[in-house]
């Protein structure tokens, strides 16, 4: 052995420090990108806010990011939407300490799924979601149009519905202001706390006091300019409401004491000035331009800021943030490499085989990915291209063209002009036949030398919406000018766009105007990456699959061979010993079979026990099937010996086939006790089959035994995953009743298997026990021992519970968070893996450092630290994580179980066969009560579920611990 490669300490003290590490890059890892040389500069900002004590905090990358900087403009800290805590926010308020984010989630293309107010402290850390609202029918524009701060750390906010609009302060009140048209027309609004004062602007270019809805006091009007004026986002401070004006590139003010109206302009040419989109001025004025960040200083001057200089703590953080991640990869790499190695050099043949396996099929995924989706990117952009192109050319040739030209002023919006081409756009893009969801619209036209945009499908442009950037030289105007389409991708303040451009050609065969075709790059990098990982994903659990599927095929064909080769030189008449490969497969066919629908059966039985008259909750209705399965298995695996003995082996196996494959047919209909009596049935079957196996097993000679032993315990686990990963590749092709049909077809298999391989012949193991006298038994005195009461009822029955979270629980929170039927059965591959690839070596390593009981505590803390990850993280990865953590646990905690108990004194003295027996009947009890546990996880909410299970078996596993010292040590001084 390489003492080196294998010197404990070091494995310890390397994963000691990788693990500091990555403790030390969680808590700096926002900061990874970011340069600690340079300034941190802004993109595609849309909102800026200062606070009380003069720090400015900068919504930038269309919302992507949050960044607090100080007074002397240094980063204090930022945030990302990768982090989990928003999705993009849109607008950003402070209140004493407390800042509000309004975060809107964005759908496919252009709709919205929610809109949520998320609560932060003035470190950036999450406190609660104040407001939430979940959109299921079509949503395309916004309608929480204003947040304003309220009170000591609290919020107001207004949510526009079609007629109404509505005030509402968290927690506290809510009041409903009618408003015709409101849900069309009200563009962003403003609220006076101190007199309940509303204000809001409309899209035809008016702000207005709210009064009654019919009779609203008209503050300003845009057509009362000269110029072009378009007013659009408000904030109200200090007895004054702003607006921006995008036209005017200035901002309105109103006395709202007076009703007096001022600009502040600054000096310069309307055409060289930057417009300001949005503005706040809670705490100072703060307005925001497609490239900058503008503070108000007073007499009509601004100081912009494109950048923010770092802080030297986040210097540190960014620097520290790269240290600590390089210098982790590098010691797993060296560690994986080192077990590797110890793997090859050292371990069984079997390991090296799942290392070969899970590599192997790395590559090959790697390679597929690297090969095919390049060009499959390609093909989607240039599907994207002509889709958008074919749209186009159907809406140009329907659209109106000199009802745009007409689109001119804010006041047009709505207007005869504006519905034509409204209901052209719309009668496009927005019906449901049309496989035009993930694309948006917008037309373009140059009004007094200005590119402005004149219609959007969502309407949040109103009539005219202009750009501040010359149009000399760019691609629009080219278009315009060559009248031919352009393809592009370009990144606003809005986000990152894919879009067609067509030019607008009116009678006279004039390009008058642009039509955009785009999809979200957002949406369409999902896409990709969605096609990636699933490639990526299937060819790997494929690949895996199918390797062990061969693996069993070429054992089986090994078994046969040696079996007809024995059948050929035997004496004349007598059945030879069947191989232990003959059994593997039956272990495998049990465990595929079984597993087919471990991904969906308890979402199916939750599925239609809602549909059933049944008087229980269909949380427990879905854990009756389960159990159901698991008690007939443990009771005909008992009784089964009694039934081999009175109607001999082969009739009990062949019945036993025959019965499974029933109850695989049996669960074909659609009813929940129809899958209760299935799952029974099958019970019954793999019960008996199972002990007919094992029994085989047990009657070979001594050294082929406990090959026999690990090959059966193998193929299960290979049957285990084979089963899972293969229904829920099926399940994603067809129904639940296709799966069970498929099931019923396989299990078809196991009836030939028997017929064929199986025959009357006695046991030497049953016919030895027939030879036994039997004793009084002892059972409670037996039980009730010390060491085997600990161990049974404090560590065996607590994990074998639990471990039903994969069985039942999973499932079902795994489709909750939007995990697809087909990857919850990918996603158990891993726990599978990590069972195989660890058990061995884990095993040995407890068994070798004789610390069994600490290897059995280990094993408990593993399954609570998993529950804690899925209660902490509540997320697809924290999921993922637990499972190779309950992988790694059962790879070395189940071995121990048994070789624990079975190295106990009294277990020696009581007889192995009957403890065998009393450790058999907690398992099986175990397992059937498992599915009640956790439905009532799942009633009591997991959270609290979860915690109670994680702290009972992290308690009970030391008191395990203490018993077995007391007990020791008591024996030590007798």
């Amino acid at each position: 052995m390489n003492k080196k490669i294998m010197n404990k300490k070091n494995y310890i003290i390397a994963g000691i420090v990788a693990f500091i590490f990555l403790i030390i890059f969680s808590f700096s890892r926002e900061y990874l990108m970011v340069s600690p040389f340079d300034e941190l500069p802004y993109e595609g900002i849309i909102y800026a806010t200062l606070d009380n004590e003069g720090n400015t905090y900068v919504l930038d990358k269309a919302g992507q990011r949050l960044l607090k900087v100080s007074p002397d403009n240094r980063l204090i800290w930022k945030k990302e939407a990768f982090s989990g805590l928003f999705n993009g926010i849109k607008k950003v308020v402070t209140s004493n300490d407390h800042i509000f984010l309004l975060d809107v989630e964005s759908g496919e293309g252009i709709r919205i799924k929610g809109e949520s107010i998320v609560e932060l402290n003035s470190r950036g850390k999450a406190i609660e979601t104040v407001a939430k609202f979940l959109y299921s029918e079509l949503t395309i524009q916004q309608h929480i149009v204003g947040i304003f701060p309220m009170g000591e750390q609290g919020i107001a906010y207004i949510y526009k519905t079609n007629d109404n609009i509505r005030l509402l302060v968290p927690g506290e009140s809510e009041t409903t202001y009618p408003l015709k048209g409101a849900g069309i027309f009200l563009r962003s609004s403003a609220f006076d706390s101190s007199t309940g004062t509303v204000y809001y602007s409309t899209y035809d270019g008016k702000i207005k006091r709210y009064v009654d809805g019919v009779n609203d006091k008209v503050l300003y009007d845009s057509t009362s300019s000269d110029a072009l004026s378009i007013p659009a986002d408000l904030s109200f401070s200090d007895g004054k409401l702003y607006a921006t004006d995008i036209g005017l590139r200035s901002v309105i003010v109103v006395d709202t004491k007076s009703d007096e109206v001022s600009l502040i302009e600054e000096a310069g040419n309307l055409v060289e000035k930057e417009i300001a989109y949005s503005l706040n001025a809670d705490n100072g004025l703060a307005c925001v331009t497609d490239y900058s960040v503008k503070k108000y200083l007073g007499n009509n001057e601004y100081d912009y800021f494109v950048s923010c200089k770092l802080s030297s703590l986040i210097v540190f953080k960014s620097i520290i943030s790269k240290i600590s991640i390089v210098c982790f990869i590098l010691l797993v790499v060296a560690l994986a490499a080192s077990i590797v190695i110890y793997i090859f050099k050292e371990k069984s043949m079997y390991a090296k085989i799942i290392l070969g396996i899970v590599t192997g099929s790395f590559i090959i995924s790697a390679l597929l990915v690297a090969v095919l989706v390049p060009r499959f990117q390609e093909e989607i952009t240039e599907a994207f291209f002509e889709k958008a192109d074919l749209v186009s050319d159907l809406t140009s040739a329907m659209l109106p063209i000199e009802s745009l030209s007409r689109l001119n002023s804010a006041d047009d919006f709505m207007n005869e002009d504006y519905q034509e081409i409204r209901n052209v756009a719309r009668n496009v893009f927005l019906t449901e036949s049309e496989n035009l969801s993930d694309l948006y619209c917008v037309f373009y036209q140059v009004v007094d030398g200005m590119y402005v945009m004149s219609y959007s499908l969502t309407d949040i442009a109103g009539a005219i919406y202009p750009y501040d950037w010359s149009i000399e030289g760019s691609l629009e105007e080219k278009v315009l000018t060559t009248k031919e389409g352009e393809r592009y991708m370009s990144s606003t303040s809005e986000g990152e766009y894919l879009f067609s451009y067509k030019p607008l050609i009116n009678k006279n065969g004039d390009a008058v105007g642009i039509i955009e075709v785009g999809k979200d790059m957002a949406t369409f990098r999902q896409e990709v990456n969605t096609m990636v990982i699933d490639a990526f994903i299937n060819t790997i659990a494929v690949t895996v699959v199918l390797i062990l599927f061969i693996i069993e095929i070429v054992y089986f064909v090994k078994g046969r061979n040696e079996y007809k080769e024995k059948l050929e030189n035997g004496v004349e008449g007598a059945s030879p010993m069947l191989p232990c490969e003959i059994m593997r497969m039956v272990s495998f066919l049990v465990f595929f079979l079984t597993n087919l629908s471990t991904a969906f059966l308890p979402l199916y039985a939750m599925e239609i026990s809602e549909k059933s008259s049944a008087m229980l909750a269909p949380e427990i209705m879905a854990a009756i099937p389960l159990s159901a399965e698991v008690i007939t298995g443990a009771v005909f695996s008992v009784l089964g010996v009694n039934i081999i003995e009175k109607i001999s082996e082969k009739r009990t196996i062949i019945i036993s086939s025959v019965l499974f494959t029933g109850g695989f047919v049996l669960r074909i209909i659609p009813n929940i006790w129809a899958l209760i009596v299935g799952n029974a049935i099958i019970g019954v079957g793999w019960g008996m089959i199972l002990l007919v196996a094992t029994l085989r097993i047990t009657n070979l000679p001594e050294e082929k035994r406990d090959i026999g032993f690990s090959q059966y315990n193998v193929a299960s686990l290979n049957g285990v995953n084979c089963g899972v990963v293969f229904g829920g590749f099926l399940v994603n092709w067809m129904n639940y009743q296709g799966v069970f049909m498929i099931s019923a077809v396989f299990s078809i298999s196991m009836l030939i298997l028997t017929l064929t391989y199986f025959n009357d012949t006695k046991t030497e193991k049953l016919e030895e026990d027939a030879e036994e006298e039997n004793e009084p038994i002892k059972v409670f005195s037996f039980v009730l021992n010390p060491k085997v009461f600990s161990l049974l009822f404090m560590i065996v029955a607590p994990i074998l519970m639990s471990s039903y979270f994969l069985n039942y629980m999973y499932p079902i929170i795994s489709s909750g968070y939007g995990l697809s039927d087909t990857y919850i059965g990918y996603s158990y591959l891993l726990n599978g893996l990590c069972v195989m690839f660890f058990g061995e070596l884990l095993t040995s390593f407890f068994i070798r450092i004789k610390r069994k009981p600490e290897g059995l505590l280990t094993a408990s803390l593993l399954y609570a630290l998993a529950f804690f990850i899925v209660i902490r993280f509540e997320s697809i990865p924290a999921l993922f994580a637990a499972l190779a953590i309950l992988g790694i646990s059962d790879s070395f905690g189940l071995p121990l179980q048994s070789g624990y108990y079975t190295e106990l004194d009294i277990v020696q003295k009581y007889g192995y066969d009957k403890a065998l027996g009393v450790y058999n009947l907690i398992i099986n009890v175990a397992q059937s009560i498992g599915p009640f546990v956790f439905s009532y996880v799942l009633i009591a909410g997991m959270g609290r579920g979860l915690t109670i299970v994680l702290i009972t078996l992290v308690v009970l596993a030391f008191i395990f611990i203490f018993i077995g010292k007391t007990v020791d040590k008591k024996r030590s001084t007798v």
